[in-house]
């Protein structure tokens, strides 16, 4: 469930195209409660130039209602 609010923040960064070539690495650091409130957030962490078009690394996490981190990762996607 978690996972698909972030790859939803990913299509929005980089389109649908992320479907097919987006990489996305997750890990669980704290339990959701039921009805908790969960954001997904992201941050840039490299930017890469190459022949394809521009990779970008992308640091990824879910916050609850009180700001804390319960989700976090990384993913990559490329714009052309």
């Amino acid at each position: 469930m978690f996972q698909g609010y972030l790859a939803e923040l990913m299509i929005s960064l980089f389109g649908e195209e992320w479907l097919q070539g987006g990489r996305m690495e997750l890990k669980f650091i704290q339990i959701v409660r039921m009805n908790e409130t969960l954001v997904s957030k992201s941050r840039v962490g490299s930017k890469e130039q190459e022949e394809a078009g521009t990779r970008f690394g992308v640091d990824l996490w879910c916050e609850n209602q009180h700001g804390e981190k319960v989700v976090v990762g990384t993913g990559t996607g490329w714009i052309r």
